[in-house]
């Protein structure tokens, strides 16, 4: 109820409910010293074989760091529909944990294969990730996307299997609102040419999401940021 409450409220509004979490966030701070939610969301179909050495890389430097945070971690692995393969899943994952070697252990287990067309299961993994049993305010939130390929449906994608949309049903749109609501930020992990559409369908809801390399320090990503102050004007002479 309270979620469709804020999605109907005006952007003045919503506005000011960012500003009590954000307030709410620096009062919890000291309890929960810079404790994180995270999920990581990646493509594992063939075409990411070559990227998930450096991408395990990260994500462990990351969470060595975040051990003594009491910060929590979920990784999710999404391919694609309508995979002849092996390795037919469209997600596979592991819930919140503290724990990075359970991370770890999934990941190794991760064997790369399927997709096929020009899209992949974007959708599913990002529903996935929305529907997890995340805590509360006084934490940082955040969905951190691993990805190559963009989402089914994406305007201007040649060789897409479901053209209208994921067959899941999800519309990305409806996801991204989840991700507002629910302040969690958004940071999409560019790993291909090709990403610039689903990129705009993705800021066209959620303006915030960011978007980066892979050569990129994880926990670079959350530091603040600097906002740049306009030049006072010189005074008449």
């Amino acid at each position: 109820m309270v979620r469709e409450i804020f999605s109907y409220l005006p952007w003045t509004e919503k506005k000011s409910l960012w500003m009590v979490n954000k307030m709410w966030l620096e009062i919890a701070r000291p309890l929960y010293p810079s404790s994180k939610d995270v999920v990581f969301v990646c493509d594992t179909t063939g075409s990411m074989r070559n990227y998930l050495p450096t991408i395990k890389q990260k994500l462990q430097a990351f969470m060595d760091r975040e051990t003594e945070k009491a910060s929590r971690f979920a990784f999710i692995s999404y391919k694609d529909h309508d995979v002849t393969s092996t390795v037919d899943q469209v997600t596979a994952s592991v819930g919140f944990t503290q724990d990075s070697k359970e991370i770890c252990k999934f990941f190794d287990e991760i064997v790369p294969g399927g997709g096929g067309d020009e899209a992949e299961a974007v959708v599913d993994g990002l529903r996935e990730a929305i529907n997890l049993e995340w805590r509360g305010n006084g934490i940082e939130k955040a969905i951190i996307l691993f990805c190559d390929a963009p989402s089914h449906g994406t305007p201007g994608i040649t060789g897409d299997r479901h053209p209208t949309g994921c067959p899941c049903g999800t519309k990305e749109a409806d996801i991204l609102k989840k991700m507002e609501e629910k302040y969690i930020r958004f940071f999409v992990i560019s790993l291909a040419d090709g990403l610039d559409r689903m990129l705009e369908n993705f800021r066209a809801v959620y303006p915030a999401v960011g978007v980066k390399q892979l050569t990129v320090e994880l926990k670079d990503l959350f530091r603040p940021q600097k906002q740049s102050v306009a030049p006072k004007p010189k005074a008449a002479n």
